[in-house]
């Protein structure tokens, strides 16, 4: 995690980004898959696959326009135990959904609460 200041381009530059925190690596067998709308209408050569707060603590895009949404999904490479898919809205609020609860396939409510 690191902050990339008035000019983000999702890259981590030691020399001009300053890290926050760094986490170990993840458990054998465990993936995270990762989706977002930061980068619409950036240029460059950096991924989709982050996510950028403004300093109002709302999700912005890398061309600093609100209204961002991203999905981690976060399961065991087998299939087998728990699977969570973290989802944070336009508003930088987090929250997480079981996509192997009955209730939840049932109704699609993961899938749709990435736009509210």
């Amino acid at each position: 995690m690191f902050s990339e200041g008035q000019n983000p381009d999702g890259i981590y530059n030691p020399s001009t980004d300053t890290l926050l925190n760094q986490y170990d690596a993840l458990t054998n067998g465990l993936k995270v898959t990762y989706n977002s709308t930061a980068y619409v209408g950036g240029s460059g050569n950096a991924s989709g696959n982050y996510l950028i707060y403004s300093p109002n603590g709302y999700t912005a895009s890398k061309i600093k326009q609100p209204q961002v949404t991203a999905a981690f999904n976060v399961a065991y490479q087998d299939g087998t135990g728990p699977a969570r898919i973290i989802i944070v809205n336009a508003l930088g609020r987090a929250r997480t959904c079981d996509p192997n609860d009955e209730a939840t396939k049932k109704s699609g409510t993961c899938l749709t609460s990435l736009s509210q």
